[in-house]
């Protein structure tokens, strides 16, 4: 009995891993980088969390949260998209996925800064090329 459920528990880790996988080769290279940065702003937020010893558990499922809704707002772009192609001439997945990368490069170097970890110079010029696709400027944050 113990090896045949140890069986099934592996074969179904085994169709977990493979759905994951399978649904993360489907997702568009921006909308992968962008889940790839939130995953690394939360880690520097915690490090600085951590390092002012201030965790809080509201912070983290706001911050979780708005993350979680981003994610869910490019989904209804994908559910969207197939129907307006003749009306816009964008993609609007790959739109609403560089829209949400630029706060989390600008939490990673807010963050990075108070790490007092260098942030190199290209991450400027790497944050402005992602507002100017996101109709972004820096006086005009989009919340």
């Amino acid at each position: 009995m113990n090896d045949e459920m140890l069986e099934r528990a592996r074969v179904g880790v085994q169709v977990l891993v493979a759905l994951i996988m399978g649904l993360w080769a489907a997702l568009p290279e921006l909308t992968q980088l962008l889940v790839w940065l939130m995953v690394a702003d939360t880690v520097l937020g915690l490090m600085v969390a951590v390092r002012k010893r201030d965790l809080s558990a509201q912070v983290a499922w706001t911050g979780a949260t708005k993350k979680i809704g981003s994610l869910i707002l490019i989904g209804v772009a994908g559910l969207v998209n197939p129907h307006v192609q003749g009306i816009i001439e964008i993609n609007l997945v790959q739109a609403a996925s560089a829209f949400y990368i630029v706060p989390e490069l600008t939490s990673i170097a807010r963050n990075a800064a108070i790490l007092n970890v260098p942030v190199f110079v290209q991450m400027s010029s790497i944050l402005r090329y992602f507002q100017a696709t996101s109709g972004e400027t820096p006086d005009k944050p989009n919340k």
